[in-house]
């Protein structure tokens, strides 16, 4: 996502008890996307089961 003067993301931490936390990383010039690290619909689905 644009964040000001390049590039962020954002992580939606979840607790055990229910609770959320949302944290913005930012300040990146470049996009790069790791795809050794980024997992497939499938893995994802496997997560949330």
């Amino acid at each position: 996502m644009p964040v000001r003067s390049g590039f962020g993301y954002r992580v939606i931490l979840k607790y055990p008890d229910g609770s959320e936390k949302m944290q913005q990383k930012s300040g990146f010039r470049t996009r790069n996307i790791d795809t050794q690290k980024t997992l497939t619909m499938e893995q994802s689905q496997v997560l949330l089961d």
